[in-house]
């Protein structure tokens, strides 16, 4: 006998013959020494599919008890699993571990799965560190997925993962094919080829550019105004941590007074607003056989103006401009044909205190190396962050 929230019931020829949904307890009927395992998963089609192994270790990596239990979400995916036990006596596909991750907050384990319909693969994201915020993060992130999955339309099919199962401790997801984005700029925006890469950033910014205003369009949401006093506090916040990490010296103090001030005249101004993903920068967005994914939705809100989102997206590659390792013009032409793209109207104005926030929030994350800056462009953080609050000078890039 094995714990865990479902039990399996195996035939006589030992394969499994029902799956009935247990709160707490996962039981296996053994035929000799062999234990049949079941576990459900759903493709991004919506059909549910059983999905069994000859031993318990990969199952238990899966899908483990949760200690909360969260009965709830147990249910949900005994359910998948019930209805999929219907996929045929000779079915019996295989579980196979093909590597782990690790995140500050999780381990993330990837699986392929071997079907009669063919290979398909999920992804595993459990927690590894007691941080309070991350079982949230867990739930945001199934929640919002389940939204998006129902308001996606053809154009968004398949660029962003399915949600499969919750707890307060795991989280089991369809897994989007392909390479993030940062790497590939590794590649081809590096100080030694980037200048033979111009037309390939035109075409990249083009299709983020369109992945995220659909994403936005989807998801709009009643226009809303800049909260001077809400974005005070978050710029203070972000420039004392900026502090502690010694990043940017005493200079950054003089970009908060300047940034406080354009925020201050943007008191009356409104924006459109969507769904945020909230952390929308190369590592979540990924690239397959010319095809885009965007992974990575647990910072996601229902409601905030779109420019958090296209902020986070041009200061990270304002932040990569400035590596020696990276050439700056095949990143400005990304982020101008990126800004240029995007289907709903932006103000200059209105882009640069968020663009400013999300440099600053981008250095505290350690995105792309809050090391590096320390290191190398103490100098020079401020001055150029004064250049994006001075609306008298130009951006390093075109909208």
């Amino acid at each position: 006998m094995e714990s865990g929230p479902f039990r399996a019931c195996a035939g006589a020829d030992g394969r499994p013959s029902g799956v009935l949904p247990m709160k707490n307890r996962f039981t296996v009927s053994r035929t000799g020494e062999t234990g049949i395992l079941c576990c459900g998963f759903r493709d991004q089609k919506g059909n549910s599919s059983l999905v069994c192994e000859q031993s318990m270790a990969p199952f238990e990596s899966l899908v483990r008890p949760s200690s909360e239990g969260d009965a709830e979400a147990m249910d949900r995916f005994a359910v998948m699993i019930q209805g999929s036990a219907g996929c045929g006596p000779h079915s019996q596909p295989r579980i196979t571990l093909l590597g782990k991750t690790y995140s500050r907050h999780s381990e993330v384990s990837t699986y392929r799965i071997e079907t009669s319909s063919g290979l398909k693969y999920v992804v595993a994201k459990r927690i590894c560190d007691p941080n309070p915020r991350t079982p949230q993060s867990f739930h945001t992130e199934y929640s919002a997925l389940e939204k998006i999955r129902q308001l996606a339309g053809a154009s968004l099919v398949d660029s962003f993962p399915d949600p499969l199962f919750v707890s307060q401790e795991q989280i089991v997801l369809s897994m989007v094919p392909g390479a993030p984005l940062d790497k590939k700029l590794k590649q081809t925006a590096n100080a030694l080829t980037g200048w033979f890469s111009i037309k390939r950033m035109r075409n990249t910014g083009r299709q983020i550019a369109e992945w995220l205003g659909r994403f936005h369009e989807l998801t709009r949401c009643e226009d809303i105004g800049h909260e001077h006093g809400k974005y005070a506090a978050q710029l203070e916040s972000l420039i004392a941590k900026c502090e502690t990490l010694g990043v940017a010296g005493p200079g950054l103090r003089r970009v908060g007074d300047a940034t406080l001030q354009l925020s201050r005249a943007l008191a009356s101004y409104s924006m459109p607003a969507a769904a945020n993903h909230g952390d929308f920068i190369p590592q979540n967005i990924l690239f397959h056989n010319g095809k885009l994914g965007v992974i990575d939705f647990a910072s996601y809100s229902q409601r905030a103006s779109v420019y958090q989102d296209i902020a986070h997206f041009v200061g990270y590659l304002v932040l990569l401009g400035g590596k020696p390792t990276y050439c700056k013009k095949p990143l400005d032409v990304l982020a101008s044909t990126f800004l240029a793209s995007y289907p709903l109207s932006l103000n200059e104005r209105l882009l640069r205190p968020y663009l400013i926030r999300a440099v600053l929030r981008l250095i505290c994350d350690g995105k792309p190396a809050s090391n590096y800056l320390r290191r190398v462009q103490n100098r020079n953080v401020s001055g150029w962050l004064l250049r994006l609050a001075d609306v008298h000078e130009r951006l390093p890039f075109s909208i």
